[in-house]
């Protein structure tokens, strides 16, 4: 069946961080070459943490400063630091610079090291959790979920059970699966439900958007909740579908230009149980570029 097509494809350099646009990349083990390889350690949590646990990191850019490759050899980066709340190209921070953790403690407001996600046969303890937020654990959970006390909890069933002892899923720095997909009609379905929200794909920072076809009415809405266990196809590549994607706080904060706004995490929990694109995983490896078909067994 035929979904669409690649409308956008995106990297993120470093974890919870603004990413990069690009016109064609691999898929393979690790999802876009070059994604999520590096992240900030927290110093006194003991743990590599996002803008979950730390919201201003959605205020900081970054980009490659050569080609990314597959595997634990991590290619330098730039980190563009805020100002006023705002990304200021004037506040650059190289991966390479002396003092590099030092200077983004002091831009992020805590002690954080840069760090290139190193292999887990080697050193399996960099991706444990740390210290909590709270010592309640439903009380940390409501709060990374962004759960009011009347939320219901969402389904978590689909998650990986490793998330519960580690920050990352060992030799990753992903929140949970190697890719994440998302496509217009929900974004489109989400503006129709709450047009006073700016559903920005930047608020939810999936890898790649699929332009779904507007003429076939079985393509609207919330489509893509429903392909868990399916197969997309791109080309030669295949990507399974493991299970939708849980919404933590963070397409509500502020971000760049964007303003905090409740209002569209609300909404997500109000008509798709808190569920918004799908998790993956690469089966098939391959190139994909801006175009390309993609089609559901």
């Amino acid at each position: 069946m035929r979904i669409g097509t690649v409308k956008e494809i995106w990297r993120y350099p470093v974890k919870s961080m603004a990413g990069e646009q690009i016109d064609e990349t691999h898929l393979g083990a690790l999802g876009v070459t070059g994604d999520r390889a590096w992240a900030l350690h927290d110093t006194e949590a003991g743990e590599i943490r996002g803008a979950k646990k730390i919201p201003n990191l959605l205020h900081f850019a970054a980009r490659y400063l050569g080609q990314p490759s597959d595997g634990y050899e991590a290619t330098p980066v730039q980190i563009t630091t805020p100002s006023d709340g705002m990304v200021d190209s004037a506040n650059r921070i190289d991966s390479t610079d002396d003092g590099v953790s030092a200077k983004l403690s002091q831009a992020v407001g805590r002690a954080v090291t840069l760090s290139a996600r190193p292999d887990p046969k080697q050193d399996l303890d960099h991706y444990r959790t740390g210290t909590a937020l709270f010592d309640d654990p439903m009380e940390n959970l409501r709060h990374i979920l962004g759960l009011e006390l009347d939320d219901a909890i969402p389904d978590l069933s689909g998650l990986p059970p490793e998330i519960r002892d580690y920050a990352s899923p060992p030799g990753t720095y992903f929140d949970c699966f190697p890719l994440h997909i998302l496509t217009t009609a929900s974004l489109q379905e989400l503006q129709r439900l709450n047009p006073d929200s700016n559903y920005d794909l930047r608020r939810f920072r999936p890898n790649l958007l699929i332009d779904t076809d507007t003429a076939d009415e079985s393509l609207a809405g919330f489509v893509e909740s429903a392909w868990g266990g399916k197969l997309l196809r791109i080309g030669d590549v295949a990507i399974r579908i493991d299970t939708s994607a849980v919404r933590c706080a963070m397409p509500m904060q502020s971000q760049g230009a964007l303003d905090f706004d409740k209002g569209t995490l609300r909404t997500i929990k109000e008509h798709n149980g808190q569920h918004l694109g799908i998790y993956c995983t690469v089966e098939a490896f391959g190139e994909i570029a801006l175009g390309d078909e993609v089609t559901l067994d």
